[in-house]
């Protein structure tokens, strides 16, 4: 969703990509780094320009990445669920009184969409109304959380009672950033078959552990 908001907002200031890839890259670089969200805890926001990986660049005003950001919370439109809602019902669904609370305690963030500007501390006020208790409310965003779930995918992946069937991929379409992340969860065990970009990653990745 984040990204065709981001689709409408690089085509209303002219920019046209040649391929798909071009634009998802592109679309990804703007939510990630530029994307934001109301929030009281941050400084005012200002004009932030894009270097795109195709060469374009693109200037985003305070009302540019607020209409992206703020999609997470308004959900699009009429109607429309928010994040802050879909968090709440899935608390409430899986668990009552203590548990739901120890639930809304350990509310973690990850993924590209969770690097939008001030989403962690929006998304931890707006709980905060709506739980029975919002002292309960702890939303935990770490330094790495992009890639968070590939790390935490391959942790599971690693642990001795776990039985997985790894799949293969052409060399082509490995990504370094999955292999470097497995590496780093479970070091002995073989993933992927490694590029050259890839086995860079997964020297990285050792190198950091050691």
């Amino acid at each position: 969703a984040l990204d065709a908001r981001v689709g409408q907002v690089l085509t209303a200031k002219g920019l046209r990509f040649s391929s798909k890839k071009s634009f998802f890259a592109a679309a990804r670089k703007v939510k990630e780094t530029a994307a934001a969200v109301q929030s009281e805890r941050r400084p005012q926001l200002s004009l932030l320009t894009v270097e795109l990986e195709d060469g374009q660049s693109v200037s985003l005003t305070t009302e540019d990445r607020l209409k992206i950001g703020e999609q997470l919370f308004d959900g699009g439109g009429i109607d429309a669920v928010g994040l802050h809602e879909l968090v709440l019902a899935a608390a409430v669904a899986a668990a009552d009184g203590a548990k739901r609370a120890k639930l809304l305690n350990g509310v973690f963030v990850c993924g590209g969409g969770s690097l939008v500007d001030g989403l962690p501390e929006r998304l931890g006020d707006e709980l905060r109304k709506l739980a029975a208790d919002p002292d309960a409310v702890q939303i935990r965003a770490g330094p790495r959380r992009a890639d968070a779930a590939v790390v935490g995918a391959a942790a599971l992946a690693a642990a001795p009672d776990v039985e997985v069937a790894w799949a293969t991929a052409d060399a082509k379409n490995i990504s370094p950033a999955v292999a470097a992340a497995a590496a780093a969860a479970s070091p002995a065990r073989s993933v992927v078959e490694a590029t050259p970009r890839a086995r860079a990653a997964l020297a990285h990745a050792s190198a950091s552990r050691d």
